[in-house]
């Protein structure tokens, strides 16, 4: 029921407010409803006791409620706040003035003087300490002004005892409202310093886990840059002193497999990096071709001689996804499964199976190669690591295939057997696909 009136009374811009505006928002909605009650409780009971002085008063507290309301919609919000606090500041001092004290009007200056920094906010201090100077007064002028009133104020016993049971209990209500709400701020403020808090050490830990991998980075990276150019060097200088055309052949053919581990180092690094860097872009991907396509460009590459590829997929499933990132993960799986097959084994396969659930696409891509041990199991996706001292990788493959599924919120998990062959599985949620 309060939300459609908050909608209807809120400005176009409401939504755009932070949360504690929105809360100090619905307050001054709430209590204008509350004051234009109140003025109709008063005046009710003055009418039924015969009253008639305070009428006037009341009626400014029912006029007043609907103009803040409109200044609310319109977005004048602390015109409107104080606008309300004004007037029923005023009336609480008419009434002061005119009820004798036993009314217990004066029960009613304690939520003014904390009701300005419920609605108006702390950041208004002098708003805040202006109104609370005006409370004060207001309440010592009321209780030690002498005032001859121009009307006459002889109300019944019982009219008095109603009035202060009637002002206690808004007094005591409005009050412990007030307070509720500034305590339930002060522990929303809390709350969002705590989460911050959380955020931040899980910043630090990110940033010391960056670091960490930085430093392993330029370490790694220097080394396996250098490395190369070291060997290449080494065989120009005995290739300078050597005559035998064969030789020098031999020389030439170590000199090619270095540059190209060194260009295909770069490349991985560059990968990297692009990885890293580039936001997620979607686009639809038909799966079957996309595959057969990467299978096609690696079916050439050292060491794929004689290796079957089988691509079980449903012809023309289709997905919304990031195609750039698919393409290194399955470059790296299938360029992986090809680089360690077992040479010389009978019936060598690279299979890839594609599956679509309800809320996931599934790869798998299955090899019947030399397999992972335990031990290196848990590592393989490590930056730089190599599963062993003769491995001529750079140990960034199975990284970036990582940091790519993470990218697309997935998973890789992985099952193997020494001699027999692994399994890599990928698990990555989907947005939008099609299946014919």
């Amino acid at each position: 029921m309060i939300n459609p009136i908050i909608d209807f009374f809120s400005p176009y811009h409401y939504s755009s407010f932070a949360s504690a505006e929105k809360k100090r928002f619905r307050l001054t909605v709430f209590l204008c409803f509350v004051s234009a009650s109140i003025a109709v409780i008063y005046s009710t009971v003055d009418l039924i006791n015969k009253v008639y002085y305070a009428l006037p008063f009341y009626s400014i507290l029912l006029i007043t409620p609907l103009a803040s309301l409109w200044l609310l919609k319109s977005g004048r919000i602390i015109v409107s706040k104080m606008l309300l606090l004004t007037a029923a500041l005023a009336t609480t001092f008419m009434s002061a003035i005119s009820d004798p004290f036993e009314a217990g009007v004066f029960i009613l200056f304690v939520p003014f003087s904390i009701a300005s920094f419920a609605l108006v906010g702390f950041s208004h201090k002098i708003v805040n300490i202006l109104f609370s100077l005006l409370v004060g007064a207001a309440f010592f002028i009321a209780f030690f002004g002498d005032f001859r009133l121009p009307y006459e104020q002889h109300p019944p016993a019982n009219y008095i005892t109603i009035s202060l049971i009637i002002n206690f209990l808004i007094g005591v209500t409005t009050s412990i409202l007030i307070v509720y709400f500034l305590v339930e701020l002060n522990m929303e403020a809390e709350s969002e310093l705590k989460e911050q808090e959380k955020i931040l050490i899980s910043k630090n830990k990110e940033l010391e886990k960056l670091n960490q991998e930085l430093d392993r980075f330029v370490y790694s990276i220097s080394h396996d840059l250098r490395s190369p150019l070291s060997s290449i060097l080494g065989l120009t200088n005995l290739a300078k002193f050597e005559n035998d055309t064969a030789e020098l052949k031999k020389y030439m053919t170590m000199i090619q497999e270095r540059v190209k581990a060194q260009d295909d180092f770069i490349k991985e690094i560059i990968e990297y990096s692009r990885n890293v860097r580039l936001e997620l872009k979607s686009e639809e991907v038909h799966f079957k071709s996309f595959i057969q396509q990467q299978v096609d460009a690696l079916r050439y590459q050292d060491g794929a001689e004689g290796i079957t590829f089988e691509i079980n997929i449903q012809e023309k499933l289709t997905l919304q996804t990031d195609k750039a990132r698919w393409k290194t993960i399955l470059n790296n799986l299938i360029g992986n499964a090809i680089k360690y097959h077992t040479p010389g084994k009978i019936n060598p396969f690279i299979k890839i199976n594609g599956e679509l659930t309800n809320t996931h696409f599934i790869i798998k891509v299955e090899d019947n190669g030399s397999g992972i041990s335990d031990e290196h199991v848990d590592k393989i996706f490590d930056m730089f690591y190599r599963g062993t001292d003769t491995s001529n990788g750079s140990g960034l493959g199975l990284f970036i295939t990582l940091e790519a599924i993470k990218q697309l919120n997935g998973t890789i998990e992985v099952q193997s057997t020494i001699a027999e062959g692994s399994v890599f599985i990928v698990k990555v949620p989907v947005l939008n696909a099609t299946k014919i």
